[in-house]
């Protein structure tokens, strides 16, 4: 299992400020000084988190110390889920390969969307089974997870968001009405491990629309994010620093600012 930034407070995705930078890279070709040639360096493109961290307990302390002997500072790479960023892979695209489905559900794309996404998509289920579409995720199980859509149908049809694991699973279920509304449900239930799938039902021979699928480690659901194959899971970053610097204010109360780079390539921000 890969290392992970722990999750310091449940439900909790990060404190308050928090920075967040993107640098750049232009290559210049040597020989067209008279022109001055320049492409983007895709491959140079980083992202940064300057994060401030305060009134941390013994526990959680003790977490971020844990992580950053494990990967020796800045020599070592772990998984940093971006507090503001949607975890799932191409949100408003439903037909890419990373999502599943069941067999003989229907997914085409519909002829609007809410106002917050591009794109939605109209979802039939067969007539003989319920309909389930879902996309899996090596993400910790003992995190706190929070799943958000939008969706509608034309009749009244229940809705089921859903969060499960080898652990089992939990879902939520609402009926849905012509109107686009946006429906989330979260929770923290299962022991450590890794691997989740996130999705939904709709009940057989029904269909909805549905669009702006969102996951992430906090308890009520933030500004939709779209997403394309890059997600808010970064799974190459490394401490920028070598050394921690820990300020103990009094016994279970310490703070420490921490800077985290990863490298991009085609982030939405």
């Amino acid at each position: 299992m890969p290392l992970f930034f722990p999750q310091l407070r449940p439900g909790s995705a990060l404190q308050y400020p928090l920075r967040r930078m993107l640098s750049y890279r232009t290559a210049v070709h040597p020989a067209d000084e008279v022109t001055g040639l320049r492409s983007a360096d895709d491959g140079a493109t980083r992202v940064q988190w300057a994060l401030q961290l305060r009134c941390l307990s013994d526990l959680e302390m003790d977490a971020v110390q844990t992580l950053f002997r494990a990967t020796r500072g800045a020599h070592g790479e772990f998984v940093f889920l971006d507090p503001e960023g949607n975890l799932l892979s191409n949100s408003e695209s439903l037909l890419a390969s990373v999502w599943g489905k069941s067999a003989g559900l229907e997914v085409t794309p519909a002829a609007t969307a809410p106002a917050s996404a591009e794109a939605a998509f109209a979802i039939a289920a067969p007539v003989s089974q319920t309909g389930e579409f879902w996309q899996s995720a090596l993400l910790p199980t003992n995190y706190y997870w929070l799943l958000s859509a939008y969706a509608r149908a034309l009749t009244a049809v229940p809705f089921t968001l859903f969060i499960r694991s080898a652990h089992g699973e939990k879902q939520m279920t609402a009926p849905l009405s012509p109107t686009w509304k946006r429906f989330s449900f979260g929770g923290l239930w299962w022991p450590a491990g890794e691997g989740i799938d996130i999705g939904f039902r709709i009940p057989a021979n029904r269909q909805a629309e549905v669009s702006a699928l969102q996951l992430e480690s906090q308890t009520a659901p933030s500004s939709y994010k779209r997403t394309t194959a890059v997600t808010g899971v970064f799974s190459n970053a490394r401490f920028l620093d070598d050394s921690l610097r820990v300020t103990s204010l009094a016994p279970n109360c310490h703070q420490i600012n921490l800077r985290i780079g990863a490298p991009i390539a085609g982030y939405i921000s």
